[in-house]
């Protein structure tokens, strides 16, 4: 098997605790001697033909002839009124800080903020390679703007109208400040004065003394997860080993901070990550770990070149995490799989950081695949320079493709086409037609042991299904803020997903605004139990099989679980159909059953299907029950055009289908068929449904039969 990175290997020994702690014990080795500027590219002037790339590569120089222009508005800007212009950082940036004395400040905001204080790390490093001083200009122009009002605060909190909540310099800042500024601090410390210097540094141990406590304390906390102070940590430790006992971090007032340092990395790289597994799957799911995990790769090249610890090498789910982004977001995906952002176009970020990974995967077999069959696409097919631009080549402005290694161009054949991968540690599976036909059918599955924690739903037991580059069963519902109604009262819940409720719309635990780590699921089985590989085959069908056990994930009442058996098995018979059974049992319960589609779905009377339709692609379901149903249309949990607090508009319309048991059972039992690219017009369906009770069913389709037998689904 030759396919991502040795998949034969998946689950292998992780690096022991004494190898970080051999590593961790070596920090007061690591000086401006041992380890000169810029630490990021070893002390060298080059590495891995990162700086090479910049200069000598057309992408590469449009990327950094581009970041002032587009980021800065700088000297390079034909208008001077970029985005991230000094100017619009002075105005907004401090008038947004300002404003954390009397209210709060949302994403949107957070975001721009965050990409103001990641310009200065740019700037630097175009300095760096270009030698410009109007680039280091912007880098203290920033540091005159950023730093000091910093410095004043002391890096603190406001509290809100004499309330407990604190507004202002918190951990999403604090740490954005220390690991953009060390990071600037090494590609720009040449050219920057001592009074510069001074600034970074005092910004650093004035911001690290005053969340690290708390944070380590947190994050060491046994049974949660603590996403938030986890990426504190990794931005704190990769920015700090950066400027390491530099004459500026070894003054009294600024090395007690770095005695937090060995912990600090300890406390993440040894847990990394805190929402993943050894097989490299993420639990926030597809959509949210390209926003999570993208901007830390540069800081693992970090702790690879300056802790002398590779977590590439040594960390399971960072070797692995390219397998799990590129078999629930391959090329083309119409958007994501669960959780939160899962209906935002990724295209962009994709793009860009499945790029950036590969670039530093031990295995470059995929990275020339994905490289040749995708971008290599759309640079021959764009005019000069304007698949810079596009969406699908990824933004190479930012730092994920300027500090990645130059990249394999060698033309190699589409690797062995593994079609289907599970991800055992968050319980999440994704089948495929195909892996490079854009056109391919897509079936994705959940049920895991994180619950509805972060940026996790209530969504144990669900599925999505994509066809022709279209969302035919889709996740419903709009990113939004943590405390948002529509986050609260919707999109995080079941019934926002292709799930079970019961009784109008009860469902899986939420918890608090964060959701609830007990609201667990588990893959009970998966095909042959390997996680990689070619689907089963029963003559000539060829087939995928999971089961997944979500009665935990529905909590309990006076110590006993409220579902008793909450299974369902779903099998994707290739090329387009699937078959998911449901087995539910517990006190007397109205049993329902959601399905979520972009458009109204429009019964076919002769086939006695409900038929979906997207310019002109159709996908047919049919749901049967061992009770009486109807399908029902609730009211939307959102209104069909809503732009919900962080402004992101829906990106595609929403059906919410509900088939509802019309008297309550204590069993329940649902079979559903799932067939794409189904005829306009059929004499008849070319399949039956035999249900004789809620544990005994049978689906006979053409050459072969998905049969339901005293609860065990098989394939015959």
């Amino acid at each position: 098997m030759t396919l991502l990175l040795t998949l034969g290997c998946i689950g292998s020994v992780q690096a022991t605790d004494a190898e970080l702690d051999t590593a961790i014990s070596k920090l007061s080795e690591v000086n401006s001697t041992t380890k000169p500027h810029p630490r990021f590219l070893n002390g060298s002037t080059e590495f891995k033909g990162i700086v090479n790339k910049a200069i000598n590569t057309d992408e590469g120089k449009y990327a950094l002839n581009n970041v002032i222009r587009v980021f800065s508005g700088g000297p390079k800007s034909a208008t001077g009124d970029g985005r991230y212009s000094v100017e619009k950082l002075k105005t907004v940036y401090v008038t947004q800080l300002d404003s954390f004395k009397v209210g709060n400040i949302d994403s949107t905001t957070w975001n721009e903020i965050s990409r103001q204080v990641e310009a200065t790390a740019e700037a630097a490093y175009a300095y760096y390679v270009e030698g410009d001083p109007t680039y280091l200009a912007e880098v203290t122009k920033r540091l005159d703007v950023l730093a000091q009002p910093i410095i004043d605060r002391g890096c603190r909190e406001y509290p809100v109208n004499g309330t407990a909540i604190s507004i202002g310099d918190t951990n999403y800042y604090r740490r954005e400040y220390v690991w953009y500024f060390g990071l600037a601090y090494d590609f720009a410390q040449q050219g920057l004065t001592d009074v510069y210097k001074k600034k970074i540094a005092d910004v650093i141990a004035k911001c690290v003394a005053v969340a690290a406590p708390s944070t380590l304390a947190s994050v060491n906390t046994p049974n949660t997860y603590q996403n938030m102070e986890s990426n504190t940590l990794a931005k704190f430790a990769a920015g700090m080993l950066l400027v390491h006992n530099d004459a500026e971090f070894v003054k009294d007032d600024i090395k007690p901070a770095f005695d937090y340092l060995p912990a600090m990395t300890k406390a993440y790289v040894g847990r990394l990550h805190m929402f993943g597994g050894n097989d490299g799957g993420y639990a926030n799911s597809s959509a949210y770990s390209l926003f999570d995990t993208a901007p830390y790769l540069p800081m693992w090249d970090v702790f690879d070149r300056v802790l002398g610890y590779s977590p590439y090498e040594k960390r399971d789910f960072v070797k692995y995490l390219p397998n799990f982004e590129l078999f629930t977001l391959p090329p083309e995906s119409p958007e994501g799989a669960f959780g939160d952002g899962a209906e935002v176009d990724r295209t962009e970020e994709r793009a860009r950081f499945l790029r950036a990974i590969f670039s530093r995967s031990a295995s470059s077999q995929v990275s020339r695949w994905f490289k040749n069959t995708y971008l290599n696409n759309i640079r021959l097919n764009s005019p000069a320079n304007a698949q810079y631009a596009s969406p699908k080549y990824g933004d190479i402005q930012r730092l994920d493709f300027l500090l990645s290694p130059s990249e394999d161009s060698t033309v190699v054949a589409e690797p062995t086409p593994y079609l289907r991968y599970w991800f055992p540690s968050v319980g999440i599976g994704a089948m495929h037609s195909s892996l490079s036909d854009p056109n391919r059918t897509s079936v994705f599955f959940k049920s895991g042991p994180f619950g509805s924690e972060n940026h996790a739903h209530a969504d144990q037991n669900s599925f999505v299904i994509y066809h022709k580059g279209k969302v035919f069963a889709s996740d419903s519902g709009v990113n939004a803020d943590y405390g948002h109604a529509h986050r609260i009262n919707y999109s995080k819940t079941t019934k926002a997903h292709n799930a079970i409720t019961y009784d109008q719309g009860i469902g899986q635990e939420l918890g608090d605004v964060y959701g609830s780590d007990k609201a667990k699921g588990k893959l009970l089985s998966a095909n042959d139990g390997v996680s990689w590989g070619q689907p089963l085959t029963k003559g000539t069908v060829q087939y995928d099989l999971v089961t997944g056990d979500a009665s935990e994930a529905y909590g309990k009442t006076n110590g006993v679980l409220n579902l008793k058996k909450a299974l369902r098995t779903l099998v994707f018979i290739r090329p387009s159909t699937v078959v998911v059974y449901d087995q539910l049992e517990s006190a007397a319960k109205k049993w329902e059953y959601n399905l979520h589609t972009v458009v109204e779905p429009k019964l076919n009377s002769t086939s006695n299907e409900d038929v979906v339709t997207i310019d002109g692609v159709r996908m047919c379901v049919q749901v049967k029950s061992a009770g009486p149903i109807a399908r029902e249309t609730p009211a939307l949990g959102y209104p069909a055009n809503a732009t919900p607090q962080d402004g992101k508009p829906i990106r595609h319309d929403h059906w919410w289908s509900r088939y509802v048991y019309q008297t309550a059972n204590t069993k329940g039992m649902f079979v559903s068929v799932y067939r794409l690219d189904c005829p306009a017009i059929e004499a008849s369906t070319p399949y039956t449904i035999s249900v004789t009770d809620s544990a005994n069913a049978t689906v006979t389709l053409p050459g072969a039969k998905v049969v339901l037998s005293n609860g065990v689904v098989t394939v015959q």
